[in-house]
């Protein structure tokens, strides 16, 4: 694009993300989580560390799997998807 003298002003990559849930209706009591109660042995900590990180884990590979595009902004401010995955 730039050899043939198109004007670049910018880059974005983008997610094609999937809808959002709509909020519950119902009010539940919201009670302080304990993520490491005091009186907890080894075993429930380790528990509590994977947990922790298999989220995480889940979470990054969601995002992998949505499908990214990175988008060209050119001067007049038109957008030309450039490249795109699928997965």
């Amino acid at each position: 694009m730039i050899r043939s003298g198109v004007r670049i002003k910018g880059t974005i990559i983008a997610h094609e993300a999937p809808r959002l849930l709509p909020a519950p209706k119902q009010d539940f009591e919201t009670q302080s989580p304990h993520i490491v109660p005091k009186s907890s042995s080894l075993g429930e900590v380790l528990d509590t560390v994977v947990r922790i990180f298999g989220t995480i884990f889940l979470l990054i590979f969601q995002l992998a799997l949505l499908d990214p595009a990175v988008i060209a902004v050119l001067e007049d401010g038109t957008f030309v998807e450039v490249m795109t995955w699928y997965g």
